[in-house]
Order: structure tokens, then C-alpha cells, then sequence
């Protein structure tokens, strides 16, 4: 069996002495879930706290209690932190380093789902090499140059490490860094403002997309995932043979873009002995 306890040391100088500061894990995180519109604690949400995947045994999961409050274990130096509950978007904690969550109320705040006109969620890999448009309607790729293409994708010949994602006609595509409080869950209305025609694909994958549709009435919005391949011989270039699309589409030409997130959210539903299939947002 493997054994979960892992070590972690910080030194610290303090006039002049070196403190050598370890932590074992597991270690205790604690918080509160509360509501993003009123403040008040969210009894009964749902929390992971996972260190690594399911083989790896790395995840604590519990529920909070009648004051929104949780204690999990953190098994690993590294730790996400999610919450759910039914009727909210999930949100939580980037992924990162445990120490700043030790010895410290972490509080996340969940955002009440709106009731209505509610999109699905896709999740799927596509070519999109350059030249090829993708369909939001259609839900596929398509060529570059049909009226189809709500997105076409680009790339400088001489330099293949570097892509870009074009919307043609009166469309426009803008991006934001997702943080704690943008990413794909909690990002229910597409903005007004802000679009340009041509944006570069970053090389990291936290990036959300808003896309204007080349009508200039419809809009969608979508995670772009790839990656830079930097072959042993010749040079890097965007990998756009395997591209992950987590996307959205609102084809009633209103800007709304709440999904329903239970059908692909990656949370472990399983965890807490819910089948995810049975779960009505």
C-alpha cells in the first residue's frame, strides 16, 4: 500500500537565523462555502480536495456543514479545491501549492445558477490545422472559407509556433485569464465590448474565449487546448492535430451562456456516491 505521508520544508531567515519550518502531510484545510450573492454559508455543499488523481488515493471529500464550514485533508504538497452544490456553479481554488491554504479560513464563494435557457456543455477533440473553420451550430469543423466558419484558425508558415484564431464577417473573439473567479463555470453572459477580429493562441491552457459570430448576433464561448511540440529535430510549432474544444453555443441570439455543468464537469461526483448522469441541475 502506498503511504500518503509526504514532507514539505521551508526555511526562513529572521535576523539572521535560518528557521527550518516542515510540514507533514496530510494536512488540515478548513473553510467555508458561502453564497457569491448574499454571503451567507452554503450548508450541504459538496468539497474535493485532491492532491492528484483518483489511482493515486490523493483526495479528501467532504461536505459542509450548517455554517458553511469544511475540513479536508490535503494528502499532497500540491492541492485543487472544489465545492459544489445543486443549483450553483461549481468553483474553487487554482491548482496550487498547499502551504498557502494551511492555517488559514479558505473561503469559496458558489453563484446561483439561472433557471432558464440553460446550453450543453461539449467537450471533444478535433483537427483544426491551419486553413480549417469550426461550426458552433453544426458543432464540427469545417473549411475556412464557408460561411459556416464562426472561427478560422491561421498560422504564420515560417512560424509554426505561433497560431491564431480568426473570426470572419462582423464576429470578434476576446480572452480572459481564467482566475478564481473566471473560467468556464462562472462565466454565464458574454461581454459586450472588447472584441478584436484575429487573437493569438497562447501556449498555456488557462485562457477562456468569447466569440461574436460572424452575423454579429450569436455568440459561444470556449476553452482552446493544445500544446507547443518541440521535436528533437526542426522547429516548435502548435500541436493542431489533437485540439480539445470545451464549449458553448446560444443560438437564440441573446448574449446568455449559462450551461448546465453536470454533464463533463470535472468534479468527482462518483466521490460522494452520486452518479453523475442522475443529476439535475
Amino acid at each position: 500500500m502506498k503511504s500518503l505521508l509526504a514532507v514539505s520544508c521551508v526555511i526562513v531567515a529572521v535576523s539572521g537565523l535560518v528557521i527550518l519550518t516542515i510540514h507533514f502531510f496530510p494536512a488540515r484545510i478548513s473553510g467555508r462555502v458561502l453564497s457569491l450573492t448574499t454571503g451567507l454559508p452554503i450548508s450541504g455543499a459538496l468539497v474535493s480536495v485532491e492532491s492528484g488523481n483518483d489511482f493515486d488515493d490523493m483526495g479528501d471529500y467532504v461536505k459542509t456543514d450548517e455554517s458553511g464550514k469544511f475540513t479536508a485533508r490535503a494528502k499532497g504538497s500540491w492541492v485543487s479545491v472544489n465545492a459544489w452544490k445543486q443549483g450553483y456553479a461549481m468553483n474553487g481554488a487554482l491548482y496550487g501549492y498547499a502551504l498557502g491554504r494551511i492555517g488559514r479560513e479558505n473561503v469559496i464563494h458558489l453563484r446561483e445558477l439561472t433557471l432558464t435557457n440553460r446550453l450543453d456543455e461539449h467537450d471533444e477533440f478535433y483537427t483544426l490545422s491551419p486553413g480549417t473553420g469550426f461550426s458552433f451550430s453544426a458543432g464540427k469543423p469545417v473549411k475556412g472559407d464557408s460561411l459556416e466558419a464562426d472561427f478560422v484558425i491561421t498560422q504564420n508558415p515560417n512560424k509554426k509556433s505561433v497560431a491564431f484564431i480568426e473570426a470572419p464577417g462582423e464576429g470578434g473573439i476576446q480572452s480572459q485569464l481564467i482566475n478564481e473567479t473566471i473560467d468556464f463555470y462562472n462565466s454565464p453572459v458574454a461581454p459586450v465590448e472588447g472584441y478584436q477580429w484575429r487573437i493569438a493562441v497562447p501556449s498555456y491552457e488557462g485562457t477562456l474565449y468569447f466569440l461574436r459570430m460572424r452575423d454579429g448576433l450569436h455568440y459561444a464561448k470556449f476553452r482552446f487546448m493544445t500544446s507547443v511540440a518541440r521535436p528533437p529535430q526542426g522547429a516548435e510549432y502548435v500541436d493542431l492535430e489533437n485540439v480539445r474544444l470545451i464549449w458553448a453555443y446560444q443560438s437564440d441570439g441573446t448574449r446568455n451562456l449559462e450551461i448546465n455543468p453536470s454533464k463533463k464537469m470535472p468534479f468527482p461526483f462518483h466521490m460522494f456516491g452520486l452518479n453523475r448522469d442522475s443529476i439535475n441541475q
